[in-house]
């Protein structure tokens, strides 16, 4: 059930900006380069970066839980295995949390730039060969 939203966030990340440039262009019949709606779909895109990245912690940490017998929130000398340690070692290494506000925004940011630029490029091409007809 988890893995299943997780992926369907992810798409939804992907797919984000993407859909609401073409729905901002196609259905309203606005502006593309409104810098409200895109500081708009900026801000939503870095809240689902957010999510996604938080979502990916809790994964780690309901795995190590998963190892923790007793429930004490520790995992003793006989709750030790390969798998557990593994687990422990890759949630410790995930230092990315510290800097995930700031480079969600870098991330959310560069995909905002890259969707806004398909869109502007195959817009372009679309009006090109329209002309040429």
């Amino acid at each position: 059930m988890r893995l299943g939203i997780l992926t369907a966030l992810r798409f939804l990340f992907l797919v984000l900006p993407i859909a609401a440039l073409f729905l901002n262009g196609r259905l309203w019949k606005t502006n593309y380069r409104n810098p409200h709606f895109l500081l708009i779909v900026l801000f939503l895109t870095y809240l689902l970066y957010l999510v996604l990245s938080m979502m990916g912690f809790t994964e780690l940490k309901s795995q190590l839980d998963q190892f923790d017998l007793n429930g004490d929130g520790y995992l003793s000398i006989s709750e030790e295995t390969d798998d557990a340690l593994n687990i422990q070692t890759r949630l410790r290494d995930n230092e990315g949390r510290t800097l995930l506000p700031l480079f969600g925004i870098v991330v959310a940011s560069a995909w905002v730039g890259v969707s806004y630029l398909m869109f502007v490029i195959s817009r372009w091409i679309v009006s090109r060969f329209r002309s040429a007809t």
